[in-house]
């Protein structure tokens, strides 16, 4: 009964003196977050080299994989593929159709990606104000290319800017 009442107290004590408001804030030391990834503008210009290697890799090389970005998808199709075309609406383009899904996919992260970047730019201390104005500038190409190449293909699409 002694040990219970000591334990009780002892509890009372931790309940009572609890940690500090600075002890709670989580800050990420062993994985990499927009918070302690994008601090100097090395950082900023790595991520947007990384946006033209995207957009390298998504056309490869070859003309037919992003030929829908070249005509129209109402009025034309690929006439060498059998599948996947982006203007038979009723049989094979549907939202679960991979190449739909794909050209989505990759845009998105590529707007995902700029917005990062944008966010960041204003947390940066950038010692020339013309290399600060080079990378928003070039965030925001990324994204508008994106949109640009989102719209048409999908028509209207959700615009996110943050």
């Amino acid at each position: 009964m002694k040990l219970l009442k000591y334990i009780w107290i002892i509890g009372l004590l931790f309940t009572i003196s609890s940690c500090d408001e600075d002890l709670l804030i989580e800050k990420p030391l062993d994985f990499l977050s927009p918070n302690n990834s994008f601090t100097k503008p090395g950082d900023i210009d790595a991520a947007l080299t990384h946006q033209y290697n995207r957009i390298r890799s998504y056309n490869d090389g070859k003309y037919w994989t992003t030929s829908y970005l070249h005509y129209g998808t109402d009025l034309a199709m690929d006439p060498r593929s059998k599948t996947d075309k982006f203007g038979d609406y009723p049989t094979t383009l549907l939202p679960t159709t991979a190449r739909a899904n794909a050209f989505w996919t990759k845009y998105y992260h590529m707007i995902f990606n700029s917005n990062v970047v944008l966010t960041r730019i204003g947390e940066i201390e950038y010692q020339d104000e013309t290399e600060k104005a080079v990378h928003v500038a070039e965030a925001k190409f990324f994204r508008g290319y994106a949109y640009r190449c989102l719209v048409h293909l999908y028509g209207g699409v959700p615009l996110v800017e943050e």
